[in-house]
């Protein structure tokens, strides 16, 4: 796939980008003028980011993006590199979408709802909760 503005990818904060926002919110909380406030971030963390700018047509070219952080605000990540094999810190990558569940064969009951294989109109027992 190529990043594109616009589509969502995980990053990775390095130590420099989470002492850099850790520095912000602790400046906005000095002067109580941004309204700034989040968890505490540390090297490693892994949040969204919303590519902004593509880079070159190239393979692994970096990109611009903003990373939405776990608070208020966000953090523009600059010339962010697409990771190669493990994901680092200072880089990007694209998210692991999970397999897709297959569901389970449809039991032959000789009618009824093929999904649950249980007969349209009856209770577990049969009887369609008619008591006797």
């Amino acid at each position: 796939m190529r990043p594109t503005i616009g589509r969502i990818v995980l990053f990775m904060l390095s130590a420099a980008a989470a002492a850099e926002i850790m520095a912000r919110r602790k400046s906005a909380e000095t002067f109580k003028s941004f309204g700034i406030e989040g968890n505490p971030v540390r090297e490693g963390d892994v949040f969204p980011m919303i590519i902004t700018r593509e880079g070159s047509d190239q393979p692994g070219a970096a990109v611009n993006g903003q990373v939405l952080l776990d608070g208020n605000d966000s953090y523009w990540a600059r010339s962010v590199a697409l990771c190669s094999d493990k994901l680092e810190p200072g880089q990007w990558a694209w998210p692991v979408v999970p397999a897709r569940v297959e569901p389970l064969p449809m039991q032959a009951t000789g009618g009824g709802d093929q999904a649950s294989g249980a007969k349209i109109g009856t209770d577990a027992t049969g009887t369609g909760g008619a008591s006797s």
